[in-house]
């Protein structure tokens, strides 16, 4: 969160003083400074490691064959991440892209939730794996239920609410209401993929994970050179929505050889969450044309959650288990 608050902050104060691609880059740098110098000072002060510097090319061999699974899925992820805005330029110019970039950044944007939730649970998973196989596969379906919790509202909402999130931009893209509707229907299939991801990563499946990730990025590029002629910025969100799914599938297929997975408690999750988010879109939808935006969103909230709670989604001791979870 704090890395992702300083890229925002430094490229955004780039802009503001019109500066020029290398103070915007520089802001990454900080980032990726300060990021080290928190985990530095959470190992030296709250782990109570000594760090020492000394070169062991064993120790640096073992670590290499351990880690290129880990590099690999990084590489193929920016690929996939970023070739689909590359093919959209080559082929349907740089006005779709302008389109296309609007939903893009809210989803990537998006992702810090469940990318902080899921760097919290990893340890847990791998102690879990090792020491207590039943408490595994609880800590993995309550996982993915927080996760449905939290991104069935947002795609609701903005579902709802994507023909005044454009106007936040610039005049001109209204054409990317329908591809925001798309691509933030992915945002399900994507927080739902950070545990998947991590269960097989803290289960010794790095490589089942990176394999996944390389799938997923062929198919991508396959179905944008398909889809993007024919229907330019709707046809890379909606690449990404298949894409997305795919990726689900392909872990969560992979999880029931690791744990006893029963997805029925998942999906009696997703049913309750899901009839809380439509009633709360269709708030939001239509408040939105007799009240302010802030007032019709809050309203919308303050429905899903009460819903959610009289269907039993949530209780209590799941708030404080969220909570404790990001605790430092």
């Amino acid at each position: 969160v704090g890395f992702q608050a300083i890229v925002l902050l430094g490229g955004y104060l780039a802009l503001i003083y019109k500066l020029d691609i290398t103070y915007i880059m520089a802001a990454l740098a900080l980032a990726s400074l300060c990021n080290f110098l928190f985990s530095w000072w959470v190992l030296v002060k709250k782990i109570k490691i000594k760090i020492n510097f000394s070169f062991k090319p064993e120790v640096i061999r073992e670590i290499l064959k351990i880690s290129w699974p880990f590099a690999g899925f990084a590489i193929f992820q920016r690929l996939y991440t970023y070739l689909d805005t590359v093919l959209l330029t080559f082929l349907a110019g740089s006005a779709a892209t302008g389109i296309y970039q609007v939903a893009f950044k809210i989803i990537f944007a998006l992702q810090f939730l469940p990318m902080a939730f899921t760097a919290s649970l990893y340890p847990a998973l791998s102690y879990y794996w090792l020491h207590n196989k039943s408490q595994l596969h609880i800590t993995f379906e309550r996982a993915v239920n927080y996760l449905v919790i939290i991104s069935l509202p947002i795609i609701g909402g903005a579902i709802a609410l994507a023909d005044r999130i454009v106007l936040i931009f610039k005049s001109g893209f209204g054409g990317a209401t329908l591809p925001l509707q798309i691509s933030i229907l992915a945002l399900f299939f994507i927080f739902i993929n950070f545990p998947i991801g991590s269960l097989l990563n803290a289960c010794d499946r790095q490589r089942n994970n990176t394999l996944n990730m390389v799938i997923v990025t062929v198919v991508s590029v396959v179905l944008n050179l398909i889809l993007i002629p024919k229907f330019q910025a709707v046809g890379a969100s909606l690449t990404v929505l298949f894409t997305s799914i795919l990726m689900t599938v392909l872990g969560a297929w992979q999880v029931r050889e690791i744990i006893a997975y029963r997805p029925k408690r998942n999906l009696i999750m997703i049913s309750k969450a899901f009839g809380a988010a439509v009633l709360m879109a269709i708030i939001v939808f239509y408040g939105k044309q007799y009240m302010s935006l802030l007032i019709a969103t809050g309203l919308g909230a303050v429905v899903y959650f009460a819903v959610l709670f009289v269907l039993g989604g949530w209780t209590r001791d799941d708030l404080l288990s969220i909570r404790k979870s990001f605790k430092i």
